[in-house]
């Protein structure tokens, strides 16, 4: 992301995020599902031929950062926190609000949803545990409660060196971690 449309405050007033009930959104969903046989018990009582799950990229702290700027974010976290919580409470409606779209679209023909938000670099992670706990973790434990109750799985994908951060996922409600890239810069 070159300019991000919150990386001035001014502009937060106005911001309205995109519509999460958007066809464009669901649109390749369907030609991919569709003409699928159904056989054989999977997941419960969902008889589907395969596990199917939806990837919903840059969620909490990539949405974020992408909105307002990597550095600027980093910096507002303390300097700005209250207008922080407003994006951060702007996207997880967001999310939720697509989420929910995506059940009344496709209904338990989807099992799980495959979360991307990276947390780390090679070192650590981006922000303190501390950070984490304040800002992130009680969006994400309200991110997955409506994940679960809409009776999907939730898998979060971060690269890094988010070893610090593996319990606080598993509490925020996270079914499966896929963590790659420990590396990664």
């Amino acid at each position: 992301v070159r300019h991000g449309p919150l990386e001035d405050w001014a502009a937060l007033g106005a911001y309205r995020p995109p519509n999460p009930r958007n066809p464009f959104y669901f649109e390749r969903l369907e030609a991919e599902m569709s003409g699928r046989k159904r056989r054989g018990k999977f997941a419960g009582s969902r008889t589907e031929d395969r596990y199917v799950v939806v990837t919903s990229h840059f969620n909490l702290i990539e949405r974020l950062h992408m909105l307002h700027g990597f550095r600027r974010t980093m910096l507002d976290f303390y300097l700005e926190p209250e207008k922080i919580e407003r994006v951060l409470d702007l996207v997880l409606e967001h999310k939720i609000a697509l989420f929910t779209e995506l059940h009344r679209r496709f209904g338990d023909r989807v099992h799980g949803l495959f979360l991307t938000d990276d947390w780390g670099s090679q070192q650590t992670t981006f922000v303190s545990g501390k950070l984490f706990d304040e800002f992130f973790a009680p969006r994400y434990r309200e991110l997955n409660a409506a994940i679960h109750s809409l009776g999907y799985h939730s898998i979060l994908h971060s690269c890094g060196r988010v070893n610090d951060f593996v319990q606080r996922f598993i509490d925020g409600g996270f079914d499966v971690l896929n963590l790659q890239q420990p590396r990664l810069y």
